[in-house]
Parts: C-alpha cells; structure tokens; sequence
C-alpha cells in the first residue's frame, strides 16, 4: 500500500481518527497497532517477525548494558557490556547482511567466473522476503544500543515502546534514519489534538503528493525512456537523462519525506529534517550535509569517529606523523576513515557494486579532492561581489554536475553499465525526431513539468530564507486558500497516474 495511493489516505484518515478518539494513555499502543496493520496491508503479515526479534534481541542487550554498568565493577563492567553490544551489533547487521547482501557475493562470482572459465555455469541467487524499511530500522535500533552503551540514552524498558520505535510506519516507507533519545521518546508521549499540527501536516503532505506525482513521475519517463534505449539515444541524451535523475531522485525521495513529516505533524510527533536544499550546495561535502542529512550524521556519529577513536587508527596516524608531519597524518588519516565511511554508505543502499561506486566510494573520491585541493590554494575571498555571485553560481552548477555523473550508477542496471553510459555521452550528437524526440512525454505534459520544476525552484528559493509553512499562515486567508486549491487540483488532475503506474514505487522504498 504506497503512500500516495487512495487506499493509504483512506488508511491515514481512520488512524487519525481513532489516535485522537482514544485516551492519552494508550495512543502510543494504538500506533503499534496501526503499524503492525500497515505492515500486514502492505507486505506478508510474517514479515514482522524480522523487526519482532531484531528489536528484541537489542531491547534484551540495552537493557543488560545498564544493568551490568550499575551494578558490576568497573573492570568487569567494561567486559561485559562490550559481549552484549557486539551481541546486539553482531545479530542486527547479520540479519540485514543475509537478507540485502548475501547475493551480492553470488553475482560477483557468477561476473568474474563467467569471464575466465568457458562453459561456466552460474549460480542461483538466494530468495528471500525482506521486510519494509529494513535498512532504516536496523540502523536506527543499532544507534539505539550505542547511545544506551556510550551512557546518552537510558534503556527502554517496556519492549513494546521499542517494537514502536522500530516498527513506526511512516518510518518504513523511506526513513528517515531517527534517534531513539530524539524520537523514541516522542512516539510513547501523550499527544493532545492540534489543530495548527493538522494543517502544517496536511500542508505537507500535499506538497509531498506534488513533487513525487507531479515532478518525479514525469521525470522518470523520460529517464527511462533514454536509459531503456541507449541504441535510439545517445550524445546530449544521456546528459539529460543523467540531470533528470537527478532531479526525479531529489522529487521522489524528498516528495515521500515531506509526506512522511507531514503524516507525523498530524499525530504532534516531529521527526527530523533530511533534506536543506541540496542543490545549493557549493561543494560534495555540503550536498551530503543538505541531502539525506541523517543517514550521514550517523554513518558520521557510529561508524567515522569511533574508528578514528580505534588503536589501529592512531597507530597508523603516529607512524604518518614522523614521516609527513601532524598536520598531514591528521588529513591522511581523516580521508583514510572517509573511504571507509563511504563504503558503507554505498554499501547500506544496496548489495551492488554500482551503489558501492556511485554513492559511494566516488563520492568519497570527490570530497576528498575537494579537500585536498582548498588545503593546497590560499583562499581569498573575492572582492568584487558580481565576480562572487558568479563563482557561486559555477561551484553550485559544478556540484550538480558530479552528483548527476555519480548517480548515473544508482540508476544503472549494474556498474559495467554505468560505465558504459559514460561511453554513450560522446557518441553521436544529433537530435531524435519525430515522437521519440518528445522522449516518451507529450508538449503538454512537458510543459506541465518544466512550469512544476520552476516551482520547486522558487520553493527552495523561498526555503532558504523563511519557513514557509509559518510565511503561508500569516498570508491574507483569501490567497492562502487559492494557493492550496492550486495545489489540490495540480495533484489532483495533473498528477501522473497513467498506465503502469504503481503509486507503492519509491525509489527509496526497497531500503
């Protein structure tokens, strides 16, 4: 059941009705319910056991960390509540490991014996029923027990609080990835109705609905129109079909973001921001600061700074020291931490070398040239404030450039495919005619989606500055409500629900 489908708005409809209806007391288990509900209504009712018995295992060790801390002596303590976080650790990334990356390993060997031994036979991928959000939830609950083993937040101790916190359904659909000191908390308190919470979700949830079925929709027949036809489209195509996945990726993953803080707001719970306009990024480095924000605060917080913190790490920054200098080991040493940050990112978004590459290790690539490149020059700033405003606009066009080529291998088949798009870019530079020139949209339709990526632009414009939401209560009430018609009708009778289209199609909802 995608969240832009009638029967999901319908599904939303009658649990805000029914958590509002009930106590204060027991609202928090109303929203176990509804999730296990949704769980059930959009995947096999079975798949729940996943998160049941992941979550328990972690809720059985967070809960042993503390114990033993008040309790044991200090030596002992140490031991001990290390055996239980490996514990947690160790059994959480495995059932994601298996589950994600277990064929990863067989497509690998099936690639590179197929080239080296004739007549090779290749071996059957494993098939396995993943549960929804299995990605978000594992690295959530994980974060979870290191904040309760580093002493920043206190163990759970009603299990069923922390299956809610796993299990909260608009956290399955595309994160994001939340804090149990931040959100946990948040989900078990006695939310009263508010009305001002109704309407800035409501408001968010439509502009959600705008983007994905609107923008990204649009997009994505273009984008798959050139890239399901290399043969036909080559040259200046791939350009367009790299830049429009990179912009129908941005309206898909930001629209479905917007509708799930939106779908929270309606219930007084306020999640996270994982998008600040990216696409103003001057540098790599910003655009991740500003896109999918707390998937890099955590890869940041749990994986770069505790394995800077390593013995391994500051044996190899002492051996840097004396040959290169403090400064040097430092910078070394920091990008050495960054590559391995950026493996994992890629690896988290898929079990495929492609995601390993584009959004991952490439990106890492990129940041650290960057860095290496702004330590090596004197940084003056311009004086000339027109000569300013220029150099921005390149480094801003720049960034956009280099995310667009590395996300051309997110939306490859695989990554010998990538780079063979590559290839395609400087193969002939001549213009389709005829229908396939309008590359699967007709004018009208084009039309539709150049004025609506216009308006996300002077949305971000605005967003830069102000609170839009905030600026739109304070307009005159009269265009305030002509502005929210053009919204309703621009989604609903704009809204691309052609043929084949699945309205349960995410790109981020398979993570």
């Amino acid at each position: 059941m995608g969240i832009t489908s009638l029967y999901f708005l319908i599904f939303l409809f009658i649990a805000f009705a029914g958590y509002y209806i009930l106590p204060l007391k027991i609202r928090w288990m109303f929203l176990l319910v509804v999730s296990i509900v949704y769980i059930g209504l959009s995947a096999n009712l079975i798949l729940l056991l996943y998160p049941v018995i992941t979550i328990g295992i972690t809720w059985f060790c967070a809960n042993r960390i503390e114990i033993i801390r008040e309790s044991a002596k200090k030596d002992d303590e140490q031991r001990r509540c290390k055996m239980h976080i490996c514990l947690a650790v160790i059994f959480d990334v495995g059932v994601l490991f298996v589950l994600k990356y277990a064929n990863m390993g067989i497509y690998t060997y099936n690639a590179v014996a197929g080239r080296i031994i004739r007549g090779f036979e290749s071996t059957e991928p494993l098939r396995f029923l993943v549960p929804m959000g299995l990605s978000f939830y594992t690295l959530s609950i994980i974060g979870y027990v290191f904040d309760v083993y580093y002493g920043i937040a206190k163990a759970e101790k009603n299990y069923f609080k922390l299956l809610l916190f796993g299990t909260y359904f608009p956290l399955l659909v595309s994160g994001p990835i939340v804090r149990y000191k931040e959100t946990g908390i948040q989900l078990t308190k006695e939310h009263r109705f508010d009305y001002k919470n109704l309407t800035y979700g409501a408001q968010r949830i439509l502009w959600g609905f705008f983007k994905v079925l609107v923008v990204s929709e649009r997009l994505s027949v273009v984008v798959n129109t050139i890239f399901d036809d290399p043969d036909t489209y080559n040259g200046m195509y791939i350009v367009i079909a790299a830049f429009g996945f990179t912009l129908q990726l941005y309206s898909n993953f930001s629209g479905s973001m917007d509708i799930v803080l939106g779908i929270s707001k309606i219930f007084g719970i306020e999640l996270p921001e994982n998008f600040r306009q990216p696409f103003f990024s001057e540098t790599i480095q910003e655009f991740w600061q500003r896109w999918h924000i707390t998937l890099g605060s955590w890869l940041r917080d749990y994986i770069m700074y505790p394995v800077l913190r390593t013995n391994t790490f500051s044996r190899i920054k002492d051996r840097l020291k004396t040959k290169y200098g403090k400064k040097k080991a430092n910078h070394m040493t920091t990008y050495l931490a960054m590559l391995i940050l950026w493996f994992i990112a890629g690896l988290w978004h898929g079990g495929a070398w492609k995601y390993v590459w584009g959004v991952g290790l490439l990106q890492g690539i990129y940041i650290i040239v960057g860095e290496i490149i702004k330590n090596s020059r004197n940084n003056k700033k311009d004086s000339d404030k027109t000569a300013g405003r220029y150099l921005v606009l390149f480094k801003r066009l720049r960034t956009f450039v280099l995310i667009s080529v590395s996300f051309v291998f997110f939306r490859a088949d695989s990554l010998t495919q990538g780079f063979a798009f590559g290839g395609k870019l400087f193969k002939r530079w001549s213009i389709v005619t005829g229908e396939a020139g309008k590359i699967g949209l007709s004018s009208v339709d084009w039309m539709i989606m150049i004025v609506s990526l216009l308006v996300m632009l002077i949305v971000s414009i605005l967003q830069q500055k102000t609170d839009i939401t905030e600026r739109l209560a304070k307009t005159n009430i009269v265009l305030r409500w002509c502005i929210l018609f053009a919204g309703i009708f621009a989604v609903i009778i704009l809204g691309n629900y052609g043929p084949g289209y699945d309205a349960a199609e995410f790109i981020y909802q398979g993570f």
